[in-house]
């Protein structure tokens, strides 16, 4: 039996001056106000755990937050200097820290997260989470793209190109020196594997199969891009660095901007006018998406709507209208099949404060809640304070649904 639910879309702060951003104040009075949901839920049940006493290893449950021995993976965005930042994460136990742009990504103790969100030199932090782009078919891109016609009729193999892939991990399964046994690889210079084998799926070297199928003369190369958004960036310099001239990744980080470079397309902008040949597996999520500008709907006041427990706190505020042929309809709603979810990255078009160091950040403070069938609960939701920071809102937390 499907079950039927609705997307509630908020705006608390709608401020829209031509030429200019006005400051405001949301007034949200949230724990670690710095940190996204599921970060401070992530804190609240690993202290239960330790104050269980527990011999059982603490387990979160949320597939995109990655534990590496109770660390977290996070990408933290600056108040001012990147490198102040990185100092203070470091102190605080951050471990494999590494600073690109504005932005620092590491494994953070998940004790530490109360002393990071009071840090002045950290503007906000959430998880590093990804999910690579992989399709569910064997590929045939051998015969599709007539490659094995070139090697056959113009003798070229690949060979003096070296060609790097980012994924999630390369050999946390097992089973790369028996590959390079076998023929389906040649040695694979690993510049970086994933932090944490948990849920790995070796997709790297699945790609790297590919690739010497095509190209069996052409060096290869893996860094994992699983490590947070400033690893991610850093890594596509390392490639290039180890003389990648092609590269290709198939991850989709859900805090990337829609609207902007971000640290990402950055380092993807200076490896290309290097002369690097960057290819990113786009996808298809088909019917998976919504787009619209804000239409002003109905007013919701604070804490009209309850919530779930472990869900977020509703804020109200000015709700959007989905209808676009004049009537009112404040809610979209989505039918999910029993143990189905959705993952959402919700965003609009303000500038970014993690793009750049001096970048004003959004003037507008969106949130996006998950109600249950009858419309009357949040169940889920993103709903961080948006002002000054990214207008994204992307908290991790699975929605899923029995």
């Amino acid at each position: 039996m499907k079950q039927r639910i609705f997307i509630l879309v908020l705006a608390s702060v709608l401020i829209c001056l031509a030429g200019s951003f006005a400051p405001a104040q949301t007034g949200k009075n949230v724990p670690m106000p710095k940190l996204t949901h599921s970060l401070v839920k992530l804190h609240d049940q690993y202290a239960v755990h330790l104050a269980q006493r527990s011999a059982a290893s603490f387990n979160f449950g949320d597939p995109l937050i990655t534990l590496v021995d109770n660390r977290v993976v996070v990408d933290a965005v600056a108040s001012g200097d990147v490198n102040e930042l990185k100092v203070d994460l470091e102190s605080l136990g951050m471990q494999q820290a590494v600073a690109f742009g504005r932005m620092v990504s590491g494994q953070l103790p998940v004790s530490a997260l109360p002393a990071v969100a009071g840090m002045a030199s950290l503007q906000f932090a959430q998880p590093a989470a990804a999910i690579t782009n992989a399709g569910s078919v064997t590929s045939q891109g051998d015969q599709a793209m007539r490659s094995n016609v070139a090697r056959a009729t113009f003798g070229v193999d690949g060979s003096g190109v070296t060609v790097g892939a980012l994924s999630d991990s390369f050999n946390c399964l097992g089973g790369a020196a028996a590959d390079v046994a076998s023929g389906d690889l040649s040695p694979v210079n690993v510049v970086q594997e994933q932090a944490s084998c948990s849920g790995a799926t070796d997709e790297g070297r699945a790609m790297l199969q590919i690739v010497h199928d095509v190209a069996p003369g052409a060096s290869l190369a893996f860094a994992s891009a699983f490590n947070g958004l400033a690893s991610f960036a850093t890594n596509i310099q390392s490639l290039t660095a180890a003389g990648a001239k092609v590269i290709v990744d198939d991850v989709i980080y859900f805090a990337e901007p829609f609207f902007q470079d971000g640290i990402l397309a950055q380092a993807v902008n200076n490896a290309v006018s290097g002369g690097v040949a960057y290819f990113s597996s786009a996808g298809n999520q088909a019917r998976q998406s919504y787009e619209s500008a804000f239409r002003a709907g109905g007013v919701f006041a604070q804490n009209s709507i309850p919530s779930a427990p472990g869900a977020p706190s509703f804020f109200g505020g000015t709700a959007h209208d989905f209808d676009p042929g004049g009537g009112n309809d404040v809610f979209q709603r989505i039918t999910l099949s029993p143990g189905a979810g959705f993952i959402m990255s919700f965003q609009w078009d303000s500038p970014a404060a993690s793009v750049s160091l001096g970048a004003p950040g959004t003037p507008n403070d969106l949130d996006v809640y998950v109600l249950n069938a009858n419309a009357n609960q949040v169940v889920a939701g993103a709903n961080i304070d948006n002002l000054g920071n990214d207008p994204i809102e992307a908290d991790t937390t699975c929605f899923l649904f029995s």
